[in-house]
């Protein structure tokens, strides 16, 4: 922590647009959006959304580890964004929010015995899920062995919400009916999230307006893509 603190550190906006990269809502709005039709992402979203919820709030009471500015103090840290004080260091929720992202990514990019598991996508999310665990401890939010059992504690959850998926799928009903709305609902609402976060965070304006932009452009192409293959249904189905 010492020696990442004692180098200087400039792209303010960079890394608090990467750490909050690391927040429920803009993870969402990328899975979604990458889902496709499919609703194998969004399903392995949302089971691994209800066990962080469950489960971190426990894991950080728990640990009970004190934050890096509430040991180190404010002059050792470069600090970026809201300082985070308290006992409540381990485990990085950004960093298993990460972790989550990329391990549900490389379950669903390719076929599990596929030998080319690691397409794009996937790549591009390692080193973004990389990026985004770093910047927490660039911001001076957290340890790094906060982010490091935290990027493994989401790797895990997308390996168990990935197991039960094939068990209970809930895929097949969030790819239909009203429940397909209710994502694209979801996906319009992130948008909003971004922005008021931007108009009640004055250090933290420029990146969540950013995310903000890049969830309403994400939300819009969802909705185009669930139109076409609405139209393509049912022209389909007059054919026959």
């Amino acid at each position: 922590m010492a020696a990442v603190h004692a180098q200087p550190i400039s792209q303010v906006d960079f890394w608090l647009l990467l750490t909050n990269l690391g927040r429920g809502w803009p993870a969402f709005a990328i899975l979604a959006a990458l889902d496709l039709g499919s609703g194998k992402r969004s399903a392995l979203f949302f089971r691994c959304f209800l066990l962080s919820a469950l489960l971190l709030p426990l894991m950080k009471k728990f640990f009970s580890v004190a934050r890096p500015v509430s040991v180190m103090g404010p002059d050792a840290l470069h600090l970026m964004g809201v300082p985070v004080t308290g006992m409540s260091s381990m485990p990085s929720g950004h960093a298993l929010t990460a972790g989550a992202v990329l391990g549900i990514l490389w379950l669903t990019s390719t076929h599990p015995y596929s030998k080319h598991r690691f397409d794009f996508i996937s790549l591009a999310g390692l080193l973004i899920a990389l990026l985004v665990a770093f910047s927490r401890i660039v911001i001076g939010a957290h340890w790094p062995a906060d982010v490091v059992i935290g990027f493994g504690i989401g790797l895990l959850m997308a390996c168990a919400a990935g197991w039960h998926e094939q068990r209970k799928p809930w895929a097949r009903s969030l790819s239909k009916g009203y429940w397909v709305w209710a994502i694209l609902v979801l996906q319009f609402v992130c948008p909003g999230i971004m922005f008021w976060s931007a108009a009640e965070n004055p250090l933290e304006v420029m990146p969540n307006l950013l995310l903000g932009i890049g969830a309403a452009l994400l939300a819009i192409i969802s909705l185009r893509r669930h139109y076409l293959n609405t139209v393509l249904l049912k022209q389909v189905g007059d054919s026959h």
